[in-house]
Order: structure tokens, then C-alpha cells, then sequence
């Protein structure tokens, strides 16, 4: 039996080889590295990195913020209902639609100010609408090539992992004497 100190140490290493395992073997999660993962298909290792330094930190961020955040959440409101699934699933909806809304900010920025430097009359309907389409048609891309998604990934990881740790592991299973 691994002591309870250890428990969130191995939870988390699970879930980094997790996260690196499934990045490096889905093909419809795009590669940051021309080089990296191609020993995993089999073709021969080739070039000084095999993982992209962005992805090596972003997960321990991730999973490092969630438990620091539930066990801060725990510890001042006394509440469970942050170790729920549908605050899981809501943390996981929320971001990405966080996401969603940076991006068309973004592009809306962008589109405005050319239409304004091209002289438009309306620029800020024109520009909020060319946005929303271009983001609803490259979400998903964009998505998957950003570091944001494995940092969710990762964060929900944590969540999971603490809690295994404060809600299964702690239990001690009962014993039955004759």
C-alpha cells in the first residue's frame, strides 16, 4: 500500500504519462514539434526534441492550479459540492467556452481595425460578424493546436485525482471479524 503522502505525487505522474501518452498517439491532436512522437509510430527518432517544452510545464500547471484551488475552496467554504461530476463537467464547458469568447474577441479586434483603416462605415457589425464566422468554422483547430486544451486536460486530471485521494483512498475499507 502506497502512503497516503505519496498519493497525490503518483496521481499526478499517472496523469502526466496520461496526458503524453494521448497527445503523442491520437493523430487528430496536432503535433507542436515536427520531430516529436514519431518513435511511437514506429518510424525512427530524429531530431534534439522529442516533446515540446510548452506541453513538459503546461500539465503541471494545470494539475498543480485545480488541487491548489479545491483544497483552498474546501478549506474556506467547507463545501463537497466542488468534488461533484457536474462541477467537473461545467469547469470543463466553462473553459472551453471561455476559450470560444477570446477567440472571437480577438479576431473581432482584429477585423475591426482593418475595416476601420480600410474606412468602412460600420466596422464593428461587420467586424463582430466576419469574427463569429471564422471562429465557429476553426474552433475546434484552434482548440486542439492550443496549450489551453492540455491545460484543461490536465486541470480535470487534477480534479480526478483529488478526488480519488480525499474521497476513495481515504476510506478504509471495513474489516469483518467472525
Amino acid at each position: 500500500m502506497i502512503p497516503s503522502k505519496y498519493r497525490p505525487l503518483l496521481l499526478f505522474v499517472l496523469s502526466y504519462v496520461l496526458l503524453y501518452l494521448v497527445y503523442a498517439s491520437f493523430d487528430f491532436l496536432p503535433k507542436w514539434d515536427a520531430y516529436g512522437y514519431s518513435f511511437l509510430r514506429g518510424q525512427p527518432i530524429s531530431g534534439y526534441a522529442f516533446v515540446d517544452p510548452l506541453f513538459l510545464g503546461i500539465p503541471i500547471v494545470g494539475f498543480a492550479l485545480m488541487w491548489v484551488a479545491i483544497s483552498w475552496y474546501k478549506k474556506s467554504f467547507n463545501d463537497e459540492q466542488i468534488l461533484s461530476v457536474p462541477f467537473a463537467l461545467g469547469f470543463v464547458v466553462l473553459s472551453y467556452a471561455s476559450f470560444y469568447v477570446t477567440e472571437v474577441v480577438y479576431y473581432w479586434n482584429n477585423a475591426y481595425l482593418v475595416a476601420q483603416a480600410q474606412g468602412r462605415a460600420s466596422p464593428a457589425v461587420d467586424s463582430l460578424s466576419a469574427a463569429m464566422d471564422f471562429v465557429s468554422q476553426n474552433f475546434l483547430d484552434h482548440l486542439l493546436n492550443s496549450p489551453f486544451f492540455v491545460l484543461v486536460l490536465a486541470a480535470l486530471l487534477g480534479w480526478f485525482s483529488y478526488y480519488l485521494v480525499h474521497k476513495v483512498f481515504s476510506h478504509t475499507p471495513h474489516s469483518t471479524t467472525n
